[in-house]
């Protein structure tokens, strides 16, 4: 008895079974790759600036830590050009707000806000430094470079939305740098070192988010900018961490993304009538 060709309707009578699927036809609804995106090298150089900037900004911070135990850098000086800085940041991050009238009050709020942090930090400085006495060197090293590594695992790289983690990264570092300030020999070296580590890790996160959202084109130049001044003062620590540093920046900048773009071409997402209906609205 010849066969009625298969027809896929159930509601009818058949002479095959119900679970058969004539192969050539389920074949040619089989469709490839229909939702994926793909992803431009310089789109994700570009997205990669974000990972580049924390990673400098926590080599800088154990570069400045080293000048301060050797006393390369005085104290009075990193304090001015971090406190500069970070001034010439918030007025630039305030100038994107039309108000007038708001941006003068909030900066006034800020301000008062920013003296009663500066004046507990510099009264627990001696506290902080004390703090960790009874721990060796080695171990003190050891915690911190766990910390930084969990920082930058969970730092908030996003631009808009944050993530849940962010709150531990930013505990991390504290931490991290609460372990470096306690082997430096005075109280104002302690307070130095937490106030560029309030500043890396609590204030240049906010300034970079405001600079993606409204100047995206600028943060490039501004990465680079801080990428070159933590490469030379690396090199005055050690020319061969200054040589690791500036392939680890080249490969998180260019290779990852080049080695991501490569590995698109792999991706294969297969759609076919298997996948559950989605109704079209």
């Amino acid at each position: 008895m010849r066969k009625d060709p298969w027809k896929k309707v159930l509601y009818t009578k058949s002479n095959y079974p119900d679970n058969y699927v004539d192969r050539e036809i389920f074949l040619k609804e089989l469709k490839k790759n229909l939702t994926l995106k793909t992803y431009l090298f310089g789109h994700l150089v570009k997205e990669s600036c974000s990972v580049t900037q924390e990673f400098t900004s926590v080599v800088l911070f154990v570069t400045l830590f080293c000048h301060l135990q050797e006393d390369a850098i005085n104290p009075k000086v990193l304090i001015m050009v971090a406190g500069v800085t970070t001034l010439t940041c918030y007025l630039a991050s305030n100038c994107i707000n039309v108000r007038i009238f708001e941006s003068l009050t909030n900066g006034v709020m800020d301000s008062l806000q920013s003296f009663i942090f500066l004046s507990f930090l510099f009264a627990l400085s001696p506290i902080l430094k004390t703090l960790t006495e009874s721990i060796s060197t080695d171990t003190i090293y050891a915690m911190t470079t766990v910390m930084f590594i969990i920082h930058l695992l969970l730092h908030d790289y996003s631009r808009q939305a944050s993530v849940p983690s962010a709150a531990v990264s930013l505990n991390a570092a504290v931490f991290g740098a609460v372990c470096l300030s306690s082997r430096l020999s005075t109280t104002l070296h302690v307070f130095t070192l937490m106030f560029v580590a309030i500043v890396l890790f609590a204030l240049a996160p906010r300034f970079r988010q405001t600079l993606l959202k409204w100047h995206v084109s600028i943060f490039p130049s501004v990465v680079i900018t801080v990428t070159g001044i933590t490469t030379v003062l690396l090199v005055l620590v050690s020319l061969g961490a200054a040589a690791f540093y500036c392939l680890a920046v080249l490969a998180i900048t260019f290779l990852c993304p080049a080695w991501f773009v490569r590995l698109q071409r792999f991706k294969n997402i297969i759609h076919g009538p298997w996948d559950e209906a989605m109704p079209t609205l």
